[in-house]
């Protein structure tokens, strides 16, 4: 989650000053900036559009995507988008990018009066109270976020004729939109514009350039925690249940666990305990490979099992386990750190030697099969 200070040169609309609340400071929250990477060397075709669903999301771990009957006239080729509408006087065309999870899923949602995740504390939450867009060219950009059932929450239209690229900002009502699942925004017919970046304006607490570090980063993993199953999605845009991480599930177990210290209180201690508990169960019924833990989980119908063509990994095992056992000793809880004990002790290590004596990076998803490369140094590996 990428996050730019305040910018105060651009923090002006129709002369009106943009300020921030006491207490706070304005930190701008790119959705998006149109930035890729292409091979030069390979041939674009024409009337096609290539985008990796495995890499192609927005900057707050969401998915986006083309709208408009124009659509075929956005030009995506270097690091903007390029709307060609000039011969077009009655077709429009533009963006839309979700706000929280996938466009699909109704259930996840921004509260535009606390943007963070829930289980974080009140006194941390930011609110959002302005967009701000970065746009070139001539023409009408109509900016938009609406609600999972496509009520519109809050719009404006802003008129272009700017031939570089300028910053334009818009305030937003925080209160009304406490349910804002996609923000758009749409070149008008006839328009001929280009677009480098999207961006929320965030209030944020005043507090501590350490804290502030921990609290985004938090947030961030935060967003990809699945409260229904304890699982940690691998990239926050893919759905529930599609492609889980375990180690990164128990560096949330961990994070949570230091997010309810005194004096930081992110969370409460009860929510990191009831995230360690739950996620402790939920590995509990994985099936391991000679006691090693899967990299990558799914779920299917009798449960969740290791992802195909993944790996149990000695390096996971040991991420999730010494995350879990720290999390476990921090909220006191000895109970559930002899518990992890226990399972690491059905490790068959012995099993997981190569020839010449170094640890093997794990198993195939056979759970037997043993991978051919090997930890030949402290932190290091070879593949």
């Amino acid at each position: 989650m990428r996050l730019l200070p305040t910018i105060g040169a651009v923090a002006v609309v129709l002369g009106t000053p943009l300020m921030a609340q006491p207490g706070t400071r304005l930190v701008w929250q790119p959705v998006q900036e149109y930035f890729i990477h292409r091979d030069e060397t390979q041939q674009v075709l024409a009337g096609t559009k290539r985008l990796n669903s495995f890499t192609a999301y927005t900057h707050i771990g969401t998915d986006f995507g083309f709208h408009g009957p124009a659509e075929h006239e956005i030009e995506w080729l270097s690091d903007e988008i390029v709307v060609h509408l000039g011969q077009e006087p009655d077709s429009w065309a533009g963006m839309w990018h979700s706000l929280a999870g996938q466009e699909r899923n109704a259930n996840r949602v921004m509260d535009f009066t606390h943007a963070y995740p829930e289980p974080v504390a009140t006194k941390f939450q930011p609110r959002i109270t302005a967009v701000m867009i970065r746009a070139a060219g001539a023409g009408r950009i109509k900016l938009e976020i609406k609600s999972p059932t496509q009520e519109l929450r809050w719009t404006q239209m802003m008129d272009l004729n700017e031939p570089g690229y300028r910053m334009f900002v818009y305030p937003v009502a925080p209160e009304t939109v406490r349910d804002g699942k996609t923000i758009l925004w749409t070149a008008e017919p006839g328009s001929e514009v280009k677009v480098s970046g999207l961006f929320l304006g965030m209030e944020m607490p005043q507090v501590s350039w350490d804290t502030y570090a921990f609290l985004a980063s938090y947030a961030k993993i935060a967003r990809s925690y699945t409260i229904e199953t304890g699982f940690v999605r691998d990239r926050a845009h893919i759905e529930d249940g599609a492609f889980e991480s375990v180690s990164a599930t128990g560096m949330y177990v961990l994070a949570s666990a230091a997010a309810a210290q005194e004096p930081l209180g992110v969370v409460t201690p009860d929510y990191a305990r009831w995230v360690l508990a739950r996620t402790h169960e939920a590995i509990k019924k994985l099936k391991t490979g000679r006691g090693l833990l899967p990299h990558f989980v799914h779920r299917r119908e009798n449960g969740y099992c290791i992802h195909p063509g993944t790996e149990y990994s000695t390096v996971d095992t040991a991420i999730y386990a010494q995350s879990m056992l720290l999390a476990a000793l921090m909220l006191d809880l000895p109970d559930v750190a002899e518990d992890l004990v226990q399972q690491l002790q059905h490790i068959e290590y012995d099993l997981l030697r190569l020839p010449d004596g170094h640890l093997s990076h794990g198993l195939a998803d056979d759970g037997i099969t043993l991978l051919p490369h090997g930890w030949q140094d402290w932190g290091g590996e070879t593949a």
